[in-house]
């Protein structure tokens, strides 16, 4: 049994790797929305966005985004698309109005941006520090090395 005067040294689990970044922002934008209270579902892909959040009669369709790339300073995003099954040397899309409600951004400080689609509309790629009123979090404390 421990006691409030024991303590032990962490195990090491290895140094945080934002290469990783996009292979886990699904899950953390999952568990933000669920900490919130939201449900989630996980669309049939290829759909045009990656969740599915509810709270009550609010219904909204989320696409994930994550950037660790910056340019003069700042994270720039790409937001556009490709359509199905094109060949990654084809220029994105910008979403249509209406095939995604928000964005949920994280950037490579993890700091976590909710950014209703409306306010990049026709846009494929976006500067965060243009967008720090949409900045609602951070999961900063991920990345702490033990």
């Amino acid at each position: 049994m421990r006691t409030l005067t024991s303590r032990t040294t962490p195990t090491p689990i290895g140094t945080p790797d934002m290469s990783r970044l996009r292979d886990a922002a699904e899950s953390i934008a999952t568990a933000w929305f669920q900490i919130r209270g939201f449900e989630i579902d996980e669309p049939r892909k290829p759909t045009t966005y990656d969740l599915v959040v509810r709270k009550g009669d609010l219904v909204k369709t989320v696409q994930v985004k994550t950037t660790t790339y910056r340019d003069n300073g700042n994270w720039l995003v790409n937001i556009g698309r490709r359509p199905s099954n094109v060949s990654k040397s084809v220029s994105r899309l910008a979403y249509v109005n209406g095939t995604v409600d928000w964005f949920f951004i994280i950037d490579g400080d993890l700091a976590i941006y909710l950014v209703p689609a409306s306010e990049v509309a026709g846009q494929v790629t976006m500067t965060l520090s243009h967008y720090q009123d949409y900045r609602v979090g951070s999961a900063a404390s991920l990345a702490i090395q033990l």
